[in-house]
């Protein structure tokens, strides 16, 4: 499960890449000597996850798990052996130590050699050591953002400048802070880093285009939207055909596609309140002729992972299958999410346990339709969650077909029963908790879910129907998540 509006930052994911140097037998691994500031809370472990490619969240492979316990305030760190590139989170308890929740989900990278230094304070991580550049330059670049503070109400030409002003201004104080650093870099290096950087800017702000041609009436998307968006078109573009920087960057590739998906939107008009307002037929087909090799391949994985395609059959994904040679990872990645997430996949019948300290397994609930979540305690998402599927229950309340199952992941198990009762986080269900090992549990971990909430629904056969359905959150998507349970039956 794939969503691209929770981009992790990989900006400066070719750092590494063009390293001068060289892996060997004593010089190929990361090594990290940690340490708590006063500030800081007595955590008493973190994990520290350890990944081979840009792409392992689609698949929950290549990531190996090290949890490190912090004696006396201080730890170490010692990678697998390495080539090239290799990425690192940090994760901390953020179920207990909220202040931590974005931090656990930044990405940092990293190159073989590298011996860094790391202090935890109350709210950040700060990197000092050999090669530290890299890392604090991803740290601080995530802090920035686009400012957009005024509403987007009665879109006008004015304001559409606005918007793009917005992004433009943090691209150009990206670029202040990559200045800084590049006297330190290689020259090459700081190209990349440029280079990412733009494909960043606009990713966003297609990002944000495309939520307004989800919302906005035709008229204005025709008379506002989309000549505003040709006005600023060619600065898209301008600087992006390197082929060596295209094919190093990830970036490069969600931005593309974005921008694909939005022109598709402006000639291709539904009507506001389609949950997708995309002829997904049209970028496919577009991909298919429009580009060759490694971009292809890494565009077809972006449009297969985006969520408008969750409601199609395998027919996407068995084209894209044959378009991609079968060593090259872009079809790993689109085989192991087929695998995982296709209507009809397996469900892993792991053991967790039910609101009496029973074991539950999910098997046994074959011959309904199961509704499906998975939440925490304290997460703001899973709470609107909870009060959206309030009209789902009213529809499938006396069904026999239909049943709400909710797995939670916190840790505490008197916390856990604390919410359950609340009635805050689900209701109408049958409660269960993955036995106190949170993400670690292997459902979790099957998944690799990079957030909660998360929602799915499992057909009568027991087998995925479809895994990420629409959040019923307003009346359009209510209504499609309803007929998707209806058809299922």
């Amino acid at each position: 499960m794939f969503r691209k509006e929770n981009v992790v930052l990989l900006i400066i994911f070719n750092l590494a890449l063009f390293s001068n140097t060289l892996a060997n037998a004593n010089n190929s691994r990361l090594t990290i000597h940690g340490s708590l500031s006063p500030n800081a809370p007595d955590i008493g472990t973190l994990t520290i996850e350890f990944y081979n490619h840009y792409f392992f969240d689609l698949t929950g492979k290549n990531c190996i798990l090290k949890k490190i316990i912090v004696n006396g305030r201080r730890f170490d760190y010692s990678s697998p052996k390495f080539n090239n590139t290799a990425f690192i989170k940090i994760k901390i308890d953020y179920s207990k130590y909220s202040n931590y929740y974005q931090l656990s989900k930044e990405i940092f990278v990293a190159s073989p050699g590298d011996n860094i230094d790391l202090k935890i304070d109350s709210t950040d991580f700060i990197f000092t050591g050999k090669d530290s550049e890299r890392y604090f330059f991803s740290n601080k670049i995530a802090k920035i953002q686009p400012i957009l503070s005024q509403p987007f109400d009665g879109m006008s030409e004015e304001m559409m400048d606005y918007v793009y002003n917005a992004y433009n201004t943090a691209f150009l104080k990206r670029m202040e802070i990559l200045h800084q650093l590049s006297n330190r870099l290689p020259a090459r290096v700081t190209k990349q880093i440029e280079f990412d950087l733009k494909c960043k800017e606009n990713y966003e702000y297609n990002r944000c285009i495309n939520k307004m041609l989800l919302t906005l009436n035709n008229d204005t998307i025709e008379k506002v939207i989309k000549p505003s968006f040709f006005k600023y078109s060619s600065h898209f573009l301008e600087g992006l055909n390197d082929s060596t920087l295209i094919t190093n960057s990830p970036y490069y590739y969600d931005f593309v596609f974005k921008m694909l998906r939005n022109i598709n939107m402006m000639f291709h008009p539904t009507q506001p309140g389609d949950i997708y307002r995309t002829n997904f037929s049209y970028i496919f087909s577009s991909i298919l002729s429009d580009y060759d090799g490694q971009t292809k391949y890494a565009l077809l994985v972006c449009a297969l992972t985006d969520f408008i395609v969750k409601d199609s059959t395998d027919q996407y994904f068995d084209a894209a299958l044959k378009e991609i040679p079968s060593n090259n990872y872009c079809y790993n990645i689109l085989h192991n999410i087929k695998t995982k997430f296709g209507r009809g996949a397996t469900v892993p019948n792991y053991a967790l346990k039910d609101t009496s300290n029973q074991t539950f397994y999910i098997e046994k609930l074959k011959g309904k339709v199961i509704i499906l979540d998975f939440w925490f305690t304290g997460c703001t998402g899973c709470k609107q969650l909870a009060n959206a599927m309030k009209r789902v229950h009213e529809v499938f309340d006396s069904s026999k077909d239909v049943i709400f199952v909710s797995i939670s992941v916190d840790k505490d198990i008197n916390e856990w029963r604390k919410s359950v009762l609340s009635g805050v986080y689900a209701s109408k269900s049958i409660d269960l908790y993955t036995n106190g090992m949170a993400e670690e549990h292997p459902l979790i971990k099957y998944y690799n879910f990079r957030g909660f909430p998360q929602l799915m629904l499992i057909g009568k056969d027991g087998r995925i129907f479809y895994s990420e359905p629409p959040i019923p959150s307003r009346p359009q998507t209510t209504n499609r998540f309803i007929e998707i349970v209806r058809s299922a039956i």
